[in-house]
């Protein structure tokens, strides 16, 4: 590439502080380099944390800054990221550049080049403890893939304890220290998810939080009607008056199941026939 103007060599210095910042910023692992296209036998303008490739101040241009040059400074992109590269001891490295344009033209990069081996080596280190160490994990394979199935398998429907599995309730624990934390953290929970004070809740929302509640089986604790009224600043009545629709409501749910599952029994009885 023919050498540009001066102003145009200022603007490529221009970004030395981005250097040192960007440095910064990534720490010792991360060596962040500018490199001048107009000047590709000494390319390199700013270099930080140099002994990744121990490189240094006016070294050549990299063969990716030697292809962008090639191509006539074109690249569409504004930047590549997390490609590997090679330092020159052979260390493989995370390569990421940003290009630099000059009246649309390439004339510059920002290249970051990370050496991941110390997190790598880490990992290999604790994969190792885990083959190692058995209190780690499970003893029994089987157990442990049956575990964590059956954890996806809830999570993926919400939580949706299925027949002959654990319930929600117990799956899902909250560590509350007494019943009034705990009714106060699901009509805080209400409170949130509709943005509005406890004393501005309309009925459903109120209805809302008894559901929930009665579906925790906190209504199994003591005294849990009045803890319930004072956390939603309502009257005991109030809450048993809820409380009682919802336990008809989940009634209704579960009669309505079993009339599913009684027309289904039929309708196979129908088609064997």
């Amino acid at each position: 590439m023919e050498r540009q103007p001066d102003e145009v060599r200022r603007y490529i210095r221009s970004f030395i502080p981005a250097v040192d910042f960007l440095a910064e910023i990534l720490g010792e692992r991360s060596e962040v380099v500018l490199n001048d296209l107009t000047d590709l036998n000494h390319s390199v303008v700013a270099i930080r944390n140099s002994e990744i490739s121990q490189r240094k101040v006016g070294d050549p241009a990299t063969d990716l800054a030697l292809r962008v040059v090639q191509q006539h400074g074109d690249e569409s992109r504004n930047y590549l990221a997390n490609y590997p590269g090679v330092s020159r001891n052979g260390h493989m490295l995370r390569s990421s550049t940003f290009f630099l344009r000059y009246d649309g033209r390439i004339v510059a990069m920002i290249c970051i080049n990370t050496d991941d081996g110390l997190l790598l080596d880490m990992g290999a280190a604790i994969e190792k403890l885990r083959r190692n160490y058995g209190m780690l994990l499970t003893a029994d394979p089987s157990i442990r893939e049956g575990v964590s199935g059956k954890a996806a398998a809830l999570e993926g429907r919400g939580m949706e304890a299925d027949s002959g599995a654990e319930s929600s309730a117990m799956l899902l624990e909250h560590l509350a220290t007494t019943a009034q934390s705990m009714a106060d953290s699901v009509v805080r929970a209400i409170c949130d998810e509709c943005r509005v004070e406890v004393g501005y809740l309309k009925h459903d929302q109120k209805m809302l939080a008894i559901s929930r509640l009665f579906e925790q089986g906190f209504f199994l604790l003591k005294d849990a009607v009045p803890v319930a009224a004072q956390s939603l600043g309502v009257s005991e009545p109030t809450v048993y008056r809820y409380l009682r629709e919802v336990r008809q409501a989940a009634k209704r749910t579960e009669q309505s199941g079993e009339t599913n599952e009684s027309n289904a029994v039929d309708d196979k009885k129908i088609k064997n026939n």
